[in-house]
């Protein structure tokens, strides 16, 4: 009888450690990487939520910032980086009682955690000094767990700034080839991506007449390697998230629709 509770004890035991050790692996942080889209600042009083401003990305590898609440206008620029030091959070928490910090990615490994696939885009709550480690258009690696109520950013391990400038490229390269100069002649256009695929060469996805288009480019001597009009479904899938992307504002809606939950 005591051998058979003995066995039973430990049976109960091994299956309780095993089971924390479930429970550990699934919640124990990984490594996600990808390329931050946008940051945001939201206050919060009482029971409303708002958002104080969006950095956005711009079609030229640069950011757009939009100050929704005016009282804060006169901190920022209307383009280039955002920084919030320890005297402006004071500043706007004494209009709202809590200040949150998010940057949306679009990641180019799984975030298993949070069930974001390769190509999607994933909006994470930061802290103020990770906030302020990166910024739109910034390779990063960085580390989440699932301890948070929140999709939440535990830190960035890797930040990579590597913009390629593209203002005006297609205009340049269009005077060495004529296809492209073809192709823009007279037509407005958007440049949806800017990628940069290897040292010497990169790839600009360009929405023209509804239509979109990718140019590869040798980076060196600004020459056109191929000019194609893109049918791929997954390319096509990344320019639509991308527009998406740069066409909202209020991105903490599905932070917000996630905690009600």
């Amino acid at each position: 009888m005591k051998n058979k509770r003995l066995l039973l004890g430990i049976l109960v035991l091994v299956v309780v450690i095993a089971g924390l050790l479930v429970y550990k692996l699934a919640l124990s942080p990984v490594i996600v990487e990808g390329v931050v889209g946008h940051k945001a600042v939201e206050g919060i009083k009482g029971n409303t939520l708002s958002t104080i401003l969006v950095s956005t990305a711009t079609t030229n590898l640069n950011s757009e910032v939009l100050v929704l609440d005016k009282d804060y206008e006169e901190f920022f620029s209307e383009k280039g980086d955002v920084f919030i030091n320890k005297s402006l959070e004071d500043e706007m928490e004494i209009k709202y009682d809590k200040i949150r910090y998010f940057a949306s990615i679009r990641v180019s490994s799984r975030d298993p955690i949070n069930g974001v696939e390769k190509g999607e885009c994933n909006v994470y709550s930061v802290d103020r000094s990770e906030f302020n480690k990166v910024q739109v258009w910034d390779e990063v690696k960085y580390e989440v767990s699932g301890w948070s109520e929140l999709p939440t950013i535990e830190k960035f391990v890797d930040v990579k700034t590597d913009r390629v400038d593209w203002v005006g490229l297609l205009l340049r390269v269009a005077e060495k080839d004529e296809s492209v100069r073809k192709l823009i002649d007279g037509n407005s256009y958007s440049v949806v991506i800017g990628n940069r695929t290897s040292k010497n060469c990169g790839e600009e996805f360009v929405m023209m007449g509804g239509k979109p288009y990718k140019i590869t480019i040798y980076l060196n001597n600004e020459t056109v390697k191929s000019v194609e009009e893109v049918k791929d479904q997954e390319q096509l899938r990344m320019i639509q998230k991308v527009i998406k992307l740069q066409n909202e504002i209020n991105i903490t809606e599905k932070s917000h629709e996630r905690e009600k939950k």
